[in-house]
């Protein structure tokens, strides 16, 4: 297969980022490559899991990450140099090895740093173009983080992106064959944290087609401790056949795939079975690196979208609009659109208040087409003659469901200076479309 070469080194036009908190993957798309491949961490062998696991080499600055890290830790039967659990460290954590103290935005630092030069390593990189990182459930000081980091490594912003595991989920399944996807598509994620099932469904009735899925955590009712004994085991397989049964009762599943470590243990004797019959299953852990990767690869080509609005987690639930007079008619002003990443939506107008009280904002989720208002009392503004007031009003979401809400006062020229006053408001999004 040929590839572009820079300087003797391979182009690498998508490369994509499973960061989880067990372990980490990495796929990329070179010139030629129609699907993603999954970096080995080692040549010719099947390693695609690196451990979300960071060791310092006592008294020199350097560190390693996955396999090695753990290694070293276990040799020297000492965790004062190891990092662990590092997707759960809270915005402030600070720890201090061998007299030197690390915030957590070191620590991502390192990680990616680590991570990305491993794959340049053994890919012989030259220029990557396109880099997606996902995550099982983006948070907005983390999403900052890793911006940080990634700039750090020389990677321009536009460049980078974040993704949910469901976004992912999503970009995977559209990539496949079109009879994986004729019906809905089932995704369980088994791994030591969590057991999620997702469900995949496109709705065809809407124009833009709605893709659409729905989560539901079932990590209280299987756990991966349960797998320790024979006893457990069959508890969570009838757990399992439970929730099979009952899923695929209400809808028409064309295909399963199953992610995550927990699928490589033997517990699903009697839910399998079920799961294998009338519907496509598939196994493996590369699903959401995968997806990843052919988001950053539709991003280098500068590919238009699978012509759907995507309603998932990381995604915005509802079109917001700001209600609005202009030449005598009421109109809606769209300030924020549905089917956005969330961190990237939002939006900032100037108007001009004009015997009003409040600003009115128009909520319309895509899929249920019934619209909701929030309303936004103006009244500790300034008091002023009528059309003297100018505010800004500006949206920013914090996740997917919450939004907050600025109207900072602009005075008006040099007649009337701008105040201090500025009105915040949160909108809980699901609260409000109830």
């Amino acid at each position: 297969m040929e590839e572009n070469i820079l300087d003797n080194k391979i182009e690498i036009f998508a490369l994509g980022i499973d960061f989880s908190n067990d372990f980490s993957q990495v796929s990329y798309m070179g010139a030629n490559y129609n699907e993603p491949t999954s970096l080995s961490t080692i040549k010719g062998d099947k390693r695609y899991l690196i451990p979300t696991v960071l060791y310092k080499k006592r008294q020199i600055n350097v560190w390693c990450v996955g396999d090695e890290a753990n290694q070293r830790s276990y040799d020297d039967d000492d965790d004062s140099q190891t990092l662990r659990d590092i997707l759960k460290m809270e915005a402030d954590y600070t720890t201090e090895i061998e007299g030197t103290s690390y915030s957590r935005s070191d620590i991502f630092d390192i990680y990616f740093q680590e991570v990305v030069g491993l794959a340049r390593k053994i890919l012989n990189a030259g220029m990557i173009h396109e880099v997606v990182i996902t995550l099982a459930q983006p948070d907005k000081s983390i999403i900052d983080s890793i911006y940080a980091s990634m700039c750090k490594l020389g990677f321009e912003r536009e460049r980078i992106r974040v993704l949910s595991h469901s976004e992912a989920f999503v970009y995977y399944t559209l990539n496949q064959n079109k009879e994986v996807w004729t019906n809905d598509v089932a995704l369980f994620d088994f791994n030591q944290d969590h057991f999620i099932y997702k469900r995949l469904n496109i709705i065809k009735n809407k124009n833009p087609n709605i893709i659409n899925v729905i989560e539901n955590d079932y990590s209280r009712f299987i756990t991966y401790d349960m797998l320790a004994i024979d006893a457990t085991k069959k508890k969570a397989d009838l757990k399992f056949l439970e929730i099979i049964t009952e899923e695929f009762r209400k809808h028409i599943t064309s295909a399963v795939f199953l992610t995550g470590v927990g699928f490589y243990e033997d517990w699903t004797s009697k839910s399998l079975k079920e799961l294998c019959s009338r519907r496509k299953v598939f196994k493996g852990y590369n699903l959401f690196v995968k997806g990843a990767c052919y988001a950053a690869w539709k991003k280098y080509k500068s590919a238009k979208g699978f012509g759907s609005i995507f309603q998932c987690e990381g995604r915005t639930r509802c079109n917001i609009g700001l209600l609005i007079d202009h030449k005598g008619k009421n109109i809606v002003m769209l300030l924020s659109k549905a089917g956005t990443n969330w961190y990237e939506a939002g939006a900032k107008v100037e108007c001009i208040v004009d015997n009003v009280d409040s600003v009115q904002l128009e909520l319309n989720p895509v899929i249920s087409n019934i619209s909701r208002t929030a309303i936004i009392g103006l009244e500790s503004l300034p008091k002023r003659p009528n059309k003297t007031t100018r505010i800004q009003i500006s949206i920013a979401y914090t996740s997917c469901n919450v939004c907050n809400i600025e109207i900072k006062d602009l005075g008006f020229g040099e007649f009337y200076p701008p105040s201090d006053v500025i009105i915040r408001e949160t909108l809980d999004i699901d609260s409000i479309l109830l």
